[in-house]
């Protein structure tokens, strides 16, 4: 008899992997954009591959690496806006719409700053800013145009990594900065080191 039982080919479609490692510059494409410098311009490899990077993956809509003024001191809203952009554009992961209504209302100081406070909102969504001790609940305040210190960066970063599992440990913030500089991100722990925009994205 006809045997119909044989395997057919699987014509199912399956979608490909998002890679975040895509967005990452390579050496090439650091001496292309170089090479468009004006002469005598001094650079740094690493600098140059950091702003690349945060220019696709729309950390910042600077177009180029002066413009980007990567020495200037980093502000709380926009770290909030670099860890937005990252965690949205390049890991692809969006926010906890349950969070909405309570970071929307938590901050009583960017009420009137419309062109900032989304992404101040969204760092809250996520769970990885200006939160309480427990790494949950949202502080009274935010003030979006304070300087970022090394426990801030810190604080978000090991947050980033590892959820608030390290927090709701006395004193505020030091297991954080415990935790990042085991694993080396971090060599110097004074925690009121103010953070450069490049030293951040770096």
């Amino acid at each position: 008899c006809d045997d119909t039982s044989h395997n057919s080919a699987d014509t199912s479609t399956v979608e490909e992997e998002f890679d975040p490692k895509s967005y990452l510059p390579d050496l090439t494409d650091v001496r292309d954009y170089v090479r468009d410098l004006p002469a005598g311009t001094s650079v740094d490899v690493e600098q140059i591959k950091a702003f690349l990077f945060a220019k696709r993956s729309k950390l910042t809509n600077m177009m180029d690496y002066m413009s980007f003024r990567p020495d200037e001191d980093l502000t709380r809203w926009t770290w909030a806006k670099f860890l937005v952009a990252f965690i949205e554009n390049v890991l692809q992961q969006e926010a906890d719409a349950s969070r909405l209504k309570l970071c929307s209302n938590a901050y009583s100081d960017i009420s009137g700053l419309w062109d900032i406070k989304d992404y101040i909102i969204k760092a809250c969504m996520h769970k990885i800013m200006w939160l309480e001790n427990n790494g949950t609940d949202p502080l009274s305040t935010f003030n979006p145009h304070a300087i970022l210190t090394r426990k801030d960066l810190v604080t978000t970063a090991n947050r980033f990594i590892n959820g608030n599992r390290d927090d709701g440990v006395f004193p505020y913030r030091a297991k954080h900065m415990q935790v990042m500089n085991d694993i080396g991100l971090i060599r110097n722990t004074d925690p009121e080191i103010v953070e450069s925009r490049m030293n951040a994205i770096t």
